[in-house]
């Protein structure tokens, strides 16, 4: 069973590092990728900004996450693509 208490500022510092680690950037510019948590609505997904009007896409999908998930899918990315690397 999980202890530890993952919140959406956990959830916002592995999205930047997983952004770095694709060389995407993080904010709310056109062309950035930022975090949506709503707790309501069940967690975190990722937002990608298509236009300077503010419209978003959700390119890895819908499906809101946990902070503790999100941050274990995120790290979890993280590690494969590190791998890859190596490769």
């Amino acid at each position: 069973m999980n202890t530890e208490r993952y919140t959406k500022k956990d959830a916002e510092q592995a999205l930047v590092r997983f952004l770095s680690a694709i060389n995407k950037p993080y904010g709310y510019d056109e062309g950035c990728y930022h975090l949506d948590y709503n707790a309501t609505y069940g967690g975190c997904l990722i937002h990608c900004v298509v236009n300077k009007g503010g419209g978003v896409s959700t390119p890895f999908g819908m499906h809101r996450m946990s902070p503790y998930d999100f941050c274990s899918c995120i790290n979890f990315a993280i590690k494969a693509i590190e791998l890859n690397k190596l490769a």
